[in-house]
């Protein structure tokens, strides 16, 4: 039996299907009014400016949504790694060989470990794709291999597989309100951003004031803040470093598209 990269495309096409249907719901989720803000500012000097979030949804509501929300993206985790097993089960075929269960895509972080997982792993692929399978591995990555998506990948969906990835709500990457003022310039403005923290009804994201004091102010809020839901992955976020569905489905999409010509002949 030749291999067929038809058969590896079907599957990371429905783990495209379950990105899109994750997105989907998200986006409706977050239209639907759920959250929204809501600002004050000091009565006295510096008059700080409060930002807040406002939760509309129902607890349970929520709850359902992002419960949902979690086993769509275990559904496309699954999905996407297994891509990359179908692959090389397909590689081997194409050699004209028989596959075993040892076969799988190998994710190595430490390159001492490569010769063991090529041995292990990637017997009776041809050569040239071995090679090609080598220069995905995140151990190139030297200063943070666990951060190559690669890695990642193999990471969440192992700890996607023994339970549920308990959702978190965050704000994106800003938060742009209109504020207008005509003693405005010359005056320094102090922000104080916590977007980087789970949402939770009336809990402050962002302070503002200005220096010296400005009481007076026309402001219009920024009604739809670039939102993301993200997940506990058991990996560290301190720094702001993250990943979106889209970095994980576009990497196995191009890695899967260096091996097409392997399927040509």
């Amino acid at each position: 039996m030749a291999g067929d990269i038809e058969i590896v495309n079907a599957k990371l096409t429905r783990a495209k299907s379950h990105a899109a249907d994750f997105g989907d719901r998200w986006t409706k989720f977050v239209e639907s009014g759920t959250y929204g803000v809501t600002f004050n500012m000091d009565r006295d000097p510096p008059y700080a400016l409060h930002w807040r979030w406002k939760v509309q949804a129902q607890p349970a509501y929520q709850r359902q949504v992002l419960t949902d929300l979690a086993l769509i993206f275990g559904d496309m985790l699954t999905n996407l790694r297994a891509t990359l097993d179908y692959l090389v089960w397909q590689l081997v075929l194409a050699a004209g060989n028989s596959p075993t269960d040892e076969h799988a895509f190998p994710c190595v972080k430490l390159a001492r470990n490569w010769a063991s997982a090529r041995s292990q792993r990637l017997v009776g692929i041809e050569p040239i794709w071995v090679d090609e399978i080598e220069k995905l591995q995140p151990y190139h990555r030297v200063d943070t291999p666990e951060r190559h998506l690669v890695a990642v990948l193999d990471y969440v969906n192992n700890v996607n597989k023994h339970r549920t990835l308990p959702p978190v709500i965050v704000l994106g990457e800003h938060f742009a309100p209109t504020i207008g003022s005509p003693d405005m310039p010359g005056r320094t403005l102090h922000i104080d951003n916590f977007l980087n923290r789970p949402i939770a009804d009336d809990m402050e994201f962002m302070r503002m004031s200005w220096d010296p004091p400005l009481d007076k102010l026309d402001v219009t809020p920024d009604r739809n803040p670039p939102l993301r839901v993200q997940f506990r992955d058991g990996l560290d976020h301190s720094d702001g470093w993250s990943y979106t569905n889209g970095d994980l489905v576009d990497w196995v999409d191009s890695a899967v598209a260096i091996f097409k010509p392997a399927f040509l002949s």
